[in-house]
């Protein structure tokens, strides 16, 4: 049987964080992080150094051995996803702070507090232990904050929340600490807090979904009464397409290829009607370079003798902002 602290373990987690660089990019930062793991863990340090190299070694070896033949396009690849990217939807960073404190704010604190207990127990106490605990909980505070700091930098809010998800299942461990480490009225305060995270955040972000949202429902609907087969360009295409499951004569597409072409190729679609329909929405995505090309867009369908408007409904219900439907003329 493997042992969790034998040999043939390090080469089962190489290999696993090697699988998790492969499937996603990103991860291979945290190979790393797995090593120092290995190193603080609790076993006599020469030991626990060489199962941290080994962590090192194996994730490395299995990384480069997908790499190094298909390096050709996975090289670009990380390019465009991770190492040079660049910002899909530009946020202000007032607005990621926000966001930062409603969804991770009072767990990075509790976090932090915990860090600082054990720093201090350690601290007092002088014991390799303690100083292996706290580390520990430093190397994945840091681990964790990586990804939403990388955000910040590049001021980017696309799958931000997801990576607050993320990060809390870093601080999580880290928070409990408290609870173990601290007296009564800590640990009081703790769990007060914790029931705030799971009921009042949770309540918060039931909130956005239903009032920020679009509903395209009633744009699935439209479609659906008119039952025109080909190709539709669409805000929200991907949840259409959901909804129209029964329909393989219908496809949709997001805007961000057509928009990517840039504005010569939006109007050839639409001049040529390469469309069947055509849906947005109005309001600011807070994305420049998308409204001012959804602005170009609208422009050419309102001038077009292609398209003619065929509905408009709210995109949802507490929202101004309208989604429209313009369909090929016959």
């Amino acid at each position: 049987m493997m042992s969790g602290r034998g040999y043939r373990s390090a080469f089962a987690a190489g290999i696993l964080i090697a699988a998790a660089g492969i499937c996603k990019y990103s991860a291979a930062v945290f190979l790393p992080v797995v090593a120092v793991l290995g190193v603080l863990a609790p076993l006599p340090p020469r030991r626990a150094l060489l199962r941290g190299c080994l962590f090192f070694v194996y994730g490395l070896l299995g990384m480069l051995a997908v790499l190094v033949p298909f390096a050709s396009f996975i090289i670009p690849g990380i390019a465009f996803t991770t190492s040079n990217r660049v910002a899909l939807n530009p946020r202000p960073l007032s607005l990621l702070l926000a966001e930062f404190g409603r969804g991770a704010g009072l767990l990075t604190v509790i976090a932090a507090a915990a860090v600082i207990v054990l720093l201090h127990r350690w601290w007092t106490r002088r014991d390799r232990p303690s100083l292996q605990v706290a580390a520990t909980a430093v190397v994945l505070a840091g681990a964790g904050l990586a990804i939403p700091l990388g955000q910040f930098r590049m001021h980017e809010y696309v799958s931000f929340n997801k990576h607050l998800a993320f990060l809390a299942i870093f601080l999580a461990p880290i928070a409990a600490q408290l609870v173990t480490v601290a007296g009564r009225v800590v640990k009081g305060v703790a769990f007060t807090t914790a029931v705030y995270l799971l009921a009042v955040g949770a309540l918060f972000r039931s909130s956005f979904m239903f009032t920020e949202w679009p509903d395209t429902t009633p744009v699935s609907e439209a479609v659906a009464h008119y039952g025109r087969p080909g190709t539709y360009l669409a805000y929200a295409g991907n949840t259409m397409a959901f909804y129209a499951k029964d329909r393989p004569d219908m496809t949709f597409e997001e805007y961000y290829a057509l928009f990517g072409a840039g504005k010569p190729a939006i109007k050839a679609a639409i001049d040529q009607g390469t469309y069947v329909g055509v849906t947005f929405v109005t309001g600011s995505t807070g994305d420049a370079d998308l409204d001012e090309n959804t602005a170009y867009l609208i422009s050419l369908l309102n001038e077009s003798t292609r398209y003619e408007p065929v509905g408009s409904w709210p995109k949802h219900e507490y929202d101004a902002n309208r989604f429209y439907l313009y369909l090929r003329t016959s």
